[in-house]
């Protein structure tokens, strides 16, 4: 069959081309490795077709495909992933096997009381990256304007008692380090990986359903969305989990359902 003569082929050549250095190399036992194909050079009129695999000793960890048009130079047009993801290098890869993703540590709930509002979810980790674990906490308050929200009046929704939603860090002693005043999106569950949140939305302010998952990275003085990692749609859970082996978590979206995945 040609299909399979196809495939067959892509991962004797994906086996031997590594990505990046542009040069032959042999594998090292134990690191993970990425191979780059480009099916065909992208001549005038041409769209190329680009697979990216990141593997380990026992086989592939996840991957990504693109489309590089003629004349785009090393510009991938990379498509999302249909089911479980990851964010690597500021874009979705798909997972291509399962990951066993990092234990959360839930706060005492009577401990939270103390900041006076309403928490919707809480974990601790490491997000902003500075090594020390914060308290992350997602949580309702009364609504009170912010620049943004004086500015966008229409992307805030307050729920049935007039309460906004909001996200921030706290020191382990919860102290304030960091709070979002405008969320664009009402949150439903959060993980706090290394150097970023992995985030579940809601359909509303009101509820605590799942309809989407994302992951926003640190940027130094806040968060930032990457138009590479675009929210994903469906009820998936978004963890942290060290997919490729550098000792540093990242978000992961799992456990997305078929009817819930999308094609890029």
């Amino acid at each position: 069959m040609r299909g399979s003569r196809a495939t067959a082929a892509c991962l004797v050549l994906l086996g031997v081309l590594p990505a990046g250095s542009g040069q032959w190399g042999a594998d090292v036992p134990g690191e993970t490795h990425r191979w780059l194909l480009s099916a065909g050079p992208a001549t005038a009129g041409v769209i190329g077709l680009v697979i990216e695999v990141l593997a380990d000793d026992d086989g592939v960890l996840a991957f990504r495909t693109g489309l590089r048009e003629a004349g785009a130079g090393d510009s991938v047009a990379w498509g999302q992933p249909a089911g479980d993801a990851v964010a690597l290098d500021g874009s979705w890869w798909s997972l291509a096997r399962p990951v066993e993703p990092l234990d959360a540590t839930t706060p005492e709930p009577g401990s939270l009381r103390r900041l006076g509002v309403d928490v919707v979810e809480a974990t601790t980790g490491d997000p902003d990256g500075d090594g020390t674990d914060e308290v992350v906490v997602v949580f309702r308050r009364p609504f009170r304007e912010t620049v943004v929200s004086g500015l966008l009046p229409e992307v805030v929704e307050l729920d049935g008692a007039g309460r906004s939603l909001h996200l921030g860090l706290y020191t382990p002693d919860l102290a304030q380090e960091w709070v979002a005043g405008t969320l664009f999106r009402p949150v439903s569950a959060v993980a706090a990986c290394d150097g970023a949140l992995a985030l579940g939305f809601a359909s509303s302010v009101d509820t605590h359903d799942r309809v989407a998952a994302g992951a926003i990275l640190w940027g130094g003085f806040g968060f930032t969305s990457l138009p590479g990692l675009p929210d994903l749609p469906g009820a998936g859970d978004p963890a942290c989990a060290d997919v490729n082996g550098d000792g540093r978590t990242e978000p992961v979206v799992i456990n997305r359902t078929p009817e819930e995945r999308t094609t890029p």
